[in-house]
């Protein structure tokens, strides 16, 4: 983790230390927005890149009894990462990665594919497979793409996030 932080009886606290720049409104920020929003007892914010690590955090929030403060706390994803490189080293010609439901890369085989947005991609591979897992909520099926056929399985997990295994036809058939 990052550490603690949030926004406690309408002040800006970092347990880290750090000190925002003047246009930093922490109350406009996903953390604070999402939690605010948010009916569950602890918000898991929507998974984003930090680009001085190149790694995937999450915020983790919990509002508090006066209905105005918010306490968060950003964790690395980097395990995750970690286990889907392993996975996918196992199988030649295969790619897995972990995705959120509104298409985000949480983890990849491929680093280069953190923090995109597959939905909004309509020419890529991995926006093919978002759109039949997230519109046609297909659970296992084939697909034919300029990067070659693959065959493709998926577990739904908690949060409403799926890991996902594409196995190349080409090289497996």
């Amino acid at each position: 983790t990052t550490g603690l932080y949030g926004w406690i009886s309408r002040e800006y606290l970092d347990g880290a230390g750090w000190v925002p720049d003047a246009d930093y409104v922490p109350t406009e920020r996903p953390w604070y927005t999402e939690t605010m929003e948010s009916d569950h007892e602890i918000t898991f914010v929507k998974p984003y890149l930090d680009l001085q690590t190149y790694t995937i955090m999450m915020t983790v929030s919990d509002l508090l009894n006066d209905g105005e403060s918010v306490l968060a706390m950003d964790v690395s994803l980097d395990p995750i990462q970690k286990i889907v490189e392993v996975v996918s080293a196992t199988t030649e010609g295969s790619q897995a990665f972990v995705m959120d439901n509104s298409g985000i890369v949480v983890a990849h085989s491929d680093k280069s594919q953190l923090g995109r947005n597959y939905l909004t991609e309509s020419e890529s591979l991995g926006g093919a497979v978002a759109r039949k897992i997230l519109t046609d909520r297909q659970m296992k099926f084939d697909i034919q793409t300029a990067e070659g056929n693959f065959s493709v399985y998926l577990d739904k997990l908690e949060v409403d996030w799926y890991s996902i295994s594409l196995i190349n036809a080409d090289i497996w058939y």
